[in-house]
């Protein structure tokens, strides 16, 4: 029985799309189930939009704002995670989302090809 070709399922400018999307359900998710936080779901929308901006060099200034963007959407997320109750899930999902913008970042101090 053949194997699939596992690159061929996300490539490079797929990865990005994947990613909003993976983001988008796991934010209607938080929506329908109370208790679930929401800041991972935040930042893999991020994360996602600044691997599909990042595939156009010329839009430097654009992903730049659009990282402040998700940095600010996610640090809102996880302050209003935390004022409403510690729990060891939030503590993960505040973890999470950051390494996730962490990662993002990348995308800005990568250098030019």
């Amino acid at each position: 029985m053949p194997r699939p070709n596992v690159s061929a399922l996300a490539t490079p400018d797929q990865f990005g799309p994947l990613l909003i999307g993976v983001g988008l359900i796991v934010v209607l998710v938080t929506q329908l189930v109370p208790g679930i936080p929401l800041a991972t779901g935040i930042a893999l929308v991020g994360l996602g939009a600044t691997q599909t901006l990042s595939t156009c060099r010329q839009h430097e200034l654009l992903l730049g704002l659009n990282q402040a963007t998700y940095v600010a959407l996610v640090a809102l997320a996880i302050a209003a995670e935390l004022h409403a109750q510690i729990t060891a899930a939030v503590i993960i999902d505040a973890f999470l989302a950051t390494a996730i913008l962490a990662r993002a970042l990348t995308c800005l101090i990568r250098p030019h090809h």
